[in-house]
């Protein structure tokens, strides 16, 4: 995926459909993909209610970010915080980092892929109880033997 790919699939998700939850009149973050394929910079601003995404540097930011492009993603699904992020070293951040925290969550419930759920392995009982039953092999009668002593005195 080249960087006008992600960055596409990015600004799809977030316009019209983010929220903003801060009590900033004013932020800007400029992100810095950091993934092999798809590396480059954007920005995202804040502004009186307004929210727009270019994929240019933006130098009067609040805060510059980077990081990979699924930890973006996990970053504005709410999935990872900034502190977290940065701890675990997935996240590097230079300036205001409450900027930086107020686009986590960014996308809004309704909009967050669900996850699959699992599905449980079959039991040895519940495999037995669904598979069909295996034919039985039965053991030939043989015919009884006939001892002609007995049968000869019974006669008489």
């Amino acid at each position: 995926m080249t960087f006008i790919q992600a960055f596409d699939k990015i600004s799809e998700r977030i316009n019209g459909n983010a929220k903003i939850t801060t009590d900033k009149d004013f932020f800007a973050v400029q992100v810095q993909l950091t993934n092999k394929d798809c590396s480059g910079i954007f920005y995202i601003k804040y502004e009186y209610g307004n929210l727009s995404i270019e994929p240019y540097d933006y130098r009067d930011n609040s805060v510059a970010i980077s990081l990979s492009y699924l930890t973006f993603n996990k970053l504005i699904d709410g999935r990872v915080d900034v502190a977290s992020g940065i701890a675990s070293g997935n996240i590097d951040a230079v300036g205001d980092l409450t900027a930086a925290e107020a686009i986590c969550s960014i996308v809004p419930e309704e909009e967050k892929p669900v996850a699959k759920k699992a599905v449980p392995a079959k039991t040895e009982k519940a495999k037995a109880e669904t598979e069909k039953p295996k034919a039985e092999k039965k053991a030939a009668k043989k015919p009884a033997k006939v001892d002609s002593k007995k049968t000869a005195t019974k006669k008489k």
